[in-house]
C-alpha cells in the first residue's frame, strides 16, 4: 500500500469513527428558566458606572433578539462600565444543570461580559480560589466577548445564581437573560410523604439531586467530577430505583464502565470500585429481573470475578492497596477490614448471579471466596464506613457495631456514600 492509500485509509477510519460518535442521540430534553429574582446590582454614587432597567429581565420573554420590536433595541437591562465594572446577579429559583443563554440588544462592540455561576449566592459571588470555589471539572467562572444584536450561550455546569459583570469600558444591554436546563425525562414512580414538613422538602431536595445527576451517564456530581464513579452510584442506583425505576440511565452506566474497564483491570483504578459494579448489576437484575441484559454479561462478569480472586491469597487476606471512602483514607485496618466486607457482599451476589445464569463454575468459585471471608473477623479500627459493611456481610454483629462505632457522635466520620 502506498503511503498516500495509508492516509485515505486513516482517514476513512476517522470518518467512520466520527460518525458513529455523531449518532448518538442526547437523552437529555433541553428547556429554558426564566429568572424569578434580582438578588443584587452593582451602584455607583456619581453614576458613571452601574445598573440600569435591570428589572426588565423579570418580564416574559422568548429569547429573540430584538426581544420586543425593531424599534426597541437599545431597551432592556444596561451595563455601563466608565472605569469601574458593573452587574447583576440572577436567582432562577431552583438547582439546574446547564448553562446561560443572554440576548444582548444594542452596545459597544468587543465587551466583555464575566459570566459566573453559584450554587449559592456566596459561591456566584466568589473568586477563583476563594473558599475552595474552582473551575474543576465543570467552569463556573469565565469571561467571553459579548455580541452586538445576537444572543450567546455559554456554561455546563451545576448553579441556581448567575453574576453578569461588563468588565471592559462601554455599555452593553441584555434584552434577556435564561437558564438552559439539561435533564433526562424520567417519571416518576415512588414518592414518600409524611406529617413532618421539613422531612418532606429533605426528600423532595434529595429527589432533585439524584435526578440532576442523570445526565447522558449517572454522574457522582452535577459540578463537581461528574464522571461514573462506580462506588458512589450505588447510593444513586438505589435511590433511582425506588423513585424512578427502571431508567435507562443505569444499564447506561453499567455497560459504560464495562466498556471502558479490561475484566483484568480494576474500575475506576480501585478494586472496591468493581466490587461495587457487581452489587450494581446485582441491584439492576433484581429490581428488574432483565435477563437479556444480565445474559450479555456472563462471560465478562466471570473474567472479572477470577480476577477479584487476584487481590486475596489463600488465607483470604486481601493484598491489594484499596480505597473505601475518604473519611477511612487513613486507617489501612479499616479499610482493609471494609474491603473483606464488600469483597463478601459481592460474592455473595456474583453467586446469585451465576445461579441465574446457570454458570456452575462460577458459582463453586463465589462460594468457596465467600466461605473463607465468613472466617474472618475483622476489626473497623473505629471508622463507620467500615463498621457499616461488617454488619451488613455479617461479619459482624449489628448491635455491637451501633454501640462500638456507629452509634457514637451522630454522622460523625461519615462521608456521603457510606451514609446511605
Amino acid at each position: 500500500m502506498t503511503m498516500k492509500r495509508k492516509h485515505v485509509g486513516c482517514l476513512l477510519v476517522m470518518v467512520m469513527g466520527w460518525a458513529q460518535l455523531e449518532a448518538e442521540v442526547d437523552p437529555r430534553e433541553r428547556t429554558f428558566v426564566a429568572p424569578v429574582r434580582i438578588v443584587w446590582q452593582s451602584s455607583e454614587p456619581d453614576k458613571r458606572s452601574g445598573v440600569k432597567g435591570v428589572d426588565s429581565l423579570l418580564a416574559a420573554k422568548h429569547g429573540q433578539v430584538p426581544e420586543w420590536s425593531w424599534d426597541k433595541v437599545a431597551d432592556g437591562c444596561a451595563l455601563e462600565n466608565d472605569g469601574k465594572s458593573s452587574g447583576i446577579l440572577l436567582d432562577f429559583g431552583r438547582e439546574l444543570h446547564g448553562g446561560v443563554r443572554i440576548g444582548f440588544g444594542t452596545g459597544t462592540r468587543r465587551s466583555r461580559l464575566r459570566i459566573r455561576f453559584g450554587e449559592s449566592v456566596a459561591e456566584a459571588m466568589s473568586e477563583i480560589g476563594e473558599k475552595g470555589a474552582t473551575n474543576d471539572h465543570a467552569v463556573r467562572d469565565d469571561v467571553v466577548e459579548a455580541p452586538v444584536f445576537g444572543s450567546l450561550e455559554f456554561g455546563q455546569t451545576g448553579f441556581r445564581f448567575v453574576r453578569l459583570d461588563l468588565v471592559t469600558p462601554g455599555r452593553v444591554v441584555l434584552q434577556s437573560v435564561r437558564a438552559v436546563s439539561l435533564m433526562r425525562p424520567m417519571k416518576r414512580i415512588g414518592s414518600f410523604r409524611c406529617s413532618d414538613e421539613r422531612l418532606n422538602a429533605i426528600f423532595e431536595t434529595a429527589v432533585r439531586s439524584v435526578h440532576l445527576c442523570c445526565q447522558d451517564r449517572l454522574w457522582d456530581g452535577i459540578k463537581r467530577d461528574r464522571l461514573v464513579w462506580m462506588g458512589d452510584t450505588h447510593p444513586e442506583t438505589m435511590a433511582i430505583l425506588a423513585v424512578f425505576g427502571a431508567a435507562d440511565v443505569l444499564p447506561d452506566s453499567l455497560d459504560y464502565m464495562a466498556a471502558t474497564t479490561p475484566a483484568d483491570k480494576w474500575m475506576n483504578t480501585m478494586p472496591t470500585y468493581t466490587l461495587w459494579w457487581i452489587r450494581n448489576l446485582a441491584e439492576w437484575y433484581r429490581f428488574t429481573g432483565d435477563r437479556a441484559f444480565l445474559m450479555r454479561y456472563g462471560d465478562y462478569l466471570e473474567k472479572t470475578f477470577d480476577f477479584v480472586l487476584t487481590g486475596f491469597d489463600t488465607n483470604g487476606c486481601w493484598t491489594v492497596d484499596t480505597f473505601l471512602d475518604w473519611p477511612t483514607r487513613h486507617n489501612k485496618v479499616a479499610e482493609t477490614a471494609g474491603t473483606k466486607a464488600l469483597a463478601l457482599i459481592a460474592a455473595r451476589e456474583t453467586a446469585f448471579l451465576a445461579g441465574e445464569l446457570g454458570r456452575d463454575v462460577l458459582a463453586r468459585k463465589t462460594e468457596g471466596m465467600a466461605h473463607r471471608l465468613e472466617r474472618l473477623h475483622p476489626d473497623p479500627a473505629g471508622e463507620k464506613s467500615a463498621a457499616a459493611l461488617l454488619a451488613l456481610s455479617g461479619l459482624r454483629e449489628p448491635k455491637e457495631m451501633l454501640a462500638t462505632t456507629l452509634g457514637r457522635n451522630g454522622c460523625e466520620g461519615a462521608a456521603t456514600f457510606y451514609g446511605y
